[in-house]
């Protein structure tokens, strides 16, 4: 008999902890600090003159010197990022065929590459964040005007909600071309 019930109590203890066990591991804190998947994630998408227009180049780096995974597939890019600092991301744009799209050769005046350089900070490990980037050039009142948008989701600190900003900036695109662009934005 009292064997029977050490084997009982064993086995409520072995329930118990792994219950417990469970739950704890369950929790939105516990899911997100175990988040195994890319933290910062997101899409450009370009219109020049109004067609489609995809970089061919992508670059990002970590705190101005390392770098780290960086997945691109068409407009939508990902990285694994995590942790604490300042993620550069930056999409070269190629005034060339910019002035091929647009059939005007100011283009050709500007440096063959313009970066669109975003500085995302990310100022906990814990962040999961959405870039969404639209950004369009336009030949409007004499002067190619470049709009960018930026929806950015981020988890809130109950790490069961997100929160999104909107960011929207408009640079006349000769002054933008000429000194590259900086769009600072983080949480």
């Amino acid at each position: 008999m009292k064997t029977k019930n050490k084997i009982i109590v064993v086995i409520a203890a072995v329930a118990v902890v792994l219950g417990c066990f469970i739950y704890v591991f369950n929790t939105p804190y516990m899911k997100v600090r175990m988040f195994n998947g890319d933290c910062i994630t997101g899409s450009f998408n370009m219109t020049v003159n109004g067609m489609e227009y995809i970089p061919t180049e992508i670059t990002f780096g970590y705190d101005n010197n390392e770098t780290s995974r960086l997945t691109t597939s068409g407009k939508k890019f990902s990285i694994k990022g995590g942790r604490y600092g300042l993620y550069n991301i930056v999409f070269y744009l190629e005034n060339d065929t910019f002035a091929d799209i647009a059939n005007d050769n100011l283009f050709k005046d500007y440096p063959s590459n313009t970066p669109l350089r975003l500085e995302h900070y990310n100022s906990n490990n814990w962040n999961i964040t959405n870039i969404d980037i639209k950004a369009k050039l336009e030949f409007e009142d004499e002067e190619w005007i470049l709009d960018v948008n930026i929806s950015y989701r981020y988890l809130t600190d109950d790490y069961k909600t997100y929160s999104t900003k909107e960011i929207k900036f408009s640079y006349e695109y000769k002054d933008f071309a000429k000194h590259g662009g900086e769009i600072s934005l983080g949480i």
